[in-house]
């Protein structure tokens, strides 16, 4: 018998996540790509990174702030719609803690598509070069 990661309701043909490391440039960065194909037709994907940090949405990225640094998460509006997700006292081995669900989803249906994302450090002020 077969195990999969998935339900069968999920229609996936196949989903593969790729992270590129970019050390090359000054803070480096990560590129993160979701590649995800339906096998009976145009389906709807998401793809979600959950921080502890305050999020600020604008025009084709975000900014976390964390404590000692800042996280810019950049994307392409034309093909990804970004929302934020709350979740107030969420029990963790720690004790309760505010989190955010970033969530991009693609903007529309689609038989195969991409959600790429840029992660790359920024100061805590959020200021980008």
């Amino acid at each position: 018998m077969a195990m999969h990661a998935y339900p069968d309701e999920a229609d996936l043909a196949s989903l593969r996540r790729t992270l590129t490391l970019h050390r090359d440039r000054s803070g480096g960065a990560i590129d993160l790509e979701d590649a995800v194909r339906f096998a009976g037709g145009p389906g709807q994907f998401e793809s979600a990174l959950i921080t502890f940090g305050k999020v600020q949405v604008r025009q084709t990225d975000a900014l976390v702030s964390g404590e000692r640094r800042g996280l810019r998460i950049g994307f392409d509006r034309d093909a990804v719609t970004m929302r934020v997700e709350e979740h107030n006292q969420v029990e963790l081995a720690e004790g309760p803690a505010d989190l955010r669900r970033i969530v991009f989803e693609l903007a529309r249906p689609a038989c195969a598509a991409e959600i790429r994302l840029r992660l790359e450090p920024v100061p805590r002020s959020g200021a980008v070069a």
